[in-house]
């Protein structure tokens, strides 16, 4: 009797990846070959394997031949388990040379072809990168798939044929990132605006501006997009991997940007369904979402994404199996105090009903803005400076410094990512004086997390001027971006605010 082993993976719903072995014994009897712990129909899978290794110059056993996979209560359907069962019947038939060439870190990933040839199919790139973070050194796959993998520290190694694998005419693939290149252009903002922009780049912080229309709002949020740090070769791979999972097929490594309308559904935004398909917020994912007009949005949606920007991942239950979808999104939303939008304007007044109003101010000052560490009221007519692409060039040069000063102590975590432990850990007080400040915050706000958001800002402040410490002037700057605390009181009676008409 001989006996094999091999691990492999499985992406159930193409999204969440799981560790398999794979089993393989050949004992005499009668000549029967079966593949158990698929959960489903094998037979055409049996037929496939059998004939690709009589292709390949391999004599099948004249005897019981048994492949088992496991666990067993999974559906194992897809065809790119094809190579790695062939390999490990291979293994067990004693193949010369083929077993001091695979380790426990070996991976293989590819679909038969009567002939022996090895196919590729659309989702095996994502297979192959959730096989890296499997923990998987070496993956062995299609040659032509290497056009869709970046170059890493794991080896992406090509094969044309099962016979390849068993001579060693194996060869190196991978995909070479070329450096992202931006043209940013040049444009007016405010001096308060901007600075809100940096820090919400730099720190990976949630920003909101609330105005009323015309004001720039909606431009402005864009610009954020623009100052983003480049993501590193981690970051890369992961926004690769994630566009081939959910089908966004951008190879580019480029930070998406996603801008759902506001008449999405909750499943839209945060994923869902049967089958299981990814929301905005995870094709996000280290990109940027932007919400315009956010008041727009159903409340539902709005308070679904409530968890995802603390956890920054989403879980979802199928079948009595967790599974956890990415969401560390920057989060960018722009909105209007109330219908007409010039609520406590100092243009024009506004004249919508108080239900209207609280409506609005039940969203924009509740549990979900609480998470939101960047708010500023955007008045049209605001004093704005001409910023050219050098003053952006030198502006993106400050954010990637903040951004590797945080790398270094935070780990992969930006500051706005911080929660619990981590922002005592990592946001500390310069002196007594920064001792008291934060004190006094800490009693005048209502929420405490949104007094941790403010030490979080504070973080990305001293970030940017290269403070090892939280200072005094930088809790008061990050204290200041929130909406006044009388912002959404009842302006004065309307007739009281018109102007009298002049006499003919």
């Amino acid at each position: 009797m001989k006996t094999a082993r091999l691990s492999a993976i499985y992406l159930e719903e193409n999204l969440f990846a799981e560790r398999i072995r794979i089993e393989a014994i050949i004992r005499p009897g009668l000549p029967v070959f079966r593949i158990t712990g698929t959960n489903g129909r094998s037979r055409d899978r049996e037929e496939r394997i059998r004939t690709a290794l009589l292709a390949s110059g391999i004599q099948f056993p004249y005897c019981t031949v048994l492949v088992n996979l496991s666990p067993a209560d999974r559906v194992k359907g897809s065809a790119l388990l094809d190579l790695p069962i062939a390999v490990c019947l291979m293994l067990a038939i004693g193949v010369p040379g083929l077993r001091r060439r695979i380790d426990r870190q070996t991976l293989f990933l590819g679909e038969l072809s009567l002939t022996g040839e090895i196919c590729d199919l659309p989702e095996l790139a994502a297979w192959a990168l959730c096989g890296a973070d499997a923990g998987f050194s070496r993956v062995f796959l299609p040659l032509s798939a290497g056009t869709r993998l970046p170059q890493s520290a794991v080896s992406w190694i090509g094969v044309r044929h099962l016979s390849d694998i068993i001579e060693g005419q194996v060869e190196q693939v991978g995909l070479i990132l070329e450096p992202l290149i931006r043209n940013l252009p040049a444009f007016e903002i405010p001096d308060r605006i901007l600075r809100m922009l940096l820090l919400a780049a730099a720190g990976k912080h949630g920003l909101l501006f609330v105005g009323p229309p015309g004001s720039g709002k909606s431009v402005a949020a864009r610009l954020l997009y623009e100052l983003l740090p480049d993501p590193d070769a981690v970051e890369r791979r992961r926004i690769i991997k994630n566009g081939l999972l959910f089908r966004d097929m951008d190879l580019t490594g480029t930070r998406p940007l996603r801008q759902p309308h506001h008449s999405i559904t909750v499943t839209g935004m945060v994923g869902g369904g049967t089958p299981l398909r990814a929301g905005e917020a995870n094709r996000a994912s280290d990109g940027l979402l932007l919400l315009d007009e956010l008041s727009e949005y159903d409340r539902q949606v709005i308070e679904a994404l409530r968890e995802p920007l603390e956890s920054h991942e989403i879980s979802h239950n199928r079948g009595g199996r967790p599974g956890r979808l990415p969401a560390r999104f920057w989060l960018a939303a722009t909105a209007n105090p109330c219908p007409c939008g010039y609520f406590n304007s100092k243009g024009r007044v506004c004249h919508c009903s108080r239900i209207h109003t609280d409506k609005r101010k039940q969203l924009l000052s509740g549990p979900f803005a609480d998470r939101i560490d960047l708010q500023t009221v955007y008045e049209k007519g605001m004093p704005a400076v001409l910023r050219t692409a050098d003053d952006l060039i030198d502006i993106r040069r400050k954010i990637l410094r903040a951004v590797e000063i945080q790398r270094a102590r935070n780990g992969s975590a930006y500051n706005g990512e911080l929660v619990g432990l981590g922002v005592d850990d990592f946001c500390t007080l310069a002196d007594e004086r920064a001792d008291r400040v934060w004190l006094e915050i800490r009693e005048n706000t209502i929420s405490r997390r949104r007094s941790a958001g403010i030490r979080r800002l504070a973080r990305t402040i001293a970030d940017l001027d290269e403070a090892s410490c939280i200072r005094a002037e930088d809790l008061l700057e990050a204290r200041s971006y929130s909406l006044p605390e009388n912002f959404w009181e009842a302006p004065p009676p309307l007739a009281a605010r018109l102007k009298p008409r002049r006499r003919a």
